[in-house]
């Protein structure tokens, strides 16, 4: 077998032929990873934004009973502090960010905002260029959406944590008639 014809049977190394790679499949394979990255994000706050809420919602419940000593209510505001800030991050974190590249034939926003036989047309005179330069826009803006998210995700679980450290003294003071 003549040239790279070997790639075919998976002799590549053996015959010293390069193998290429299609950037146009890395760049689908791509798009795929970052929205896996944009999922785990949520993911992760399915839990942290219950459990933020709940300790918060149990923490204004025990707080709000009369004469409690003030290391207590001080205990208890910077608790609050913490998993006020764990819910806000969240809040940021899954706050949609539908900006994306305009003209876009595979970003919902730029399909849209074509009708749909404009739409038709622009996916008829589709050629490999295009389609690389849409899909390499799309797996860029798709990076910075994953970064800002896994970024507001971070910070919203180390104050639920800080928060629900602080919860947990608070409790046991709580029960234990509040003397440290």
């Amino acid at each position: 077998m003549s040239d790279c014809r070997h790639r075919e049977l998976g002799e590549d190394r053996q015959q010293g032929c390069e193998r290429t790679i299609d950037p146009v499949d890395v760049l689908e394979k791509e798009l795929s990873r970052l929205l896996e990255w944009i999922r785990a994000a949520e993911s992760r706050l399915a839990l942290v934004l219950p459990l933020s809420t709940t300790m918060l919602a149990a923490l204004s419940a025990m707080a709000s009973v009369a004469s409690r000593p003030v290391h207590l209510l001080a205990l208890a505001a910077v608790t609050a502090l913490f998993l006020a800030t764990s819910i806000l991050f969240s809040t940021f974190a899954i706050f949609p960010r539908t900006a994306g590249p305009k003209g876009s034939l595979i970003f919902f926003r730029g399909i849209v905002e074509q009708d749909l036989t404009r739409y038709q047309e622009q996916m008829r005179g589709l050629n490999r260029e295009r389609y690389f330069d849409d899909l390499s826009r799309q797996c860029y803006r798709n990076a910075e959406i994953a970064a800002r998210r896994h970024t507001w995700m971070r910070r919203s679980m180390v104050c639920m944590l800080l928060g629900a450290a602080l919860w947990v003294v608070f409790v046991f003071l709580f029960f234990s008639g509040g003397v440290p």
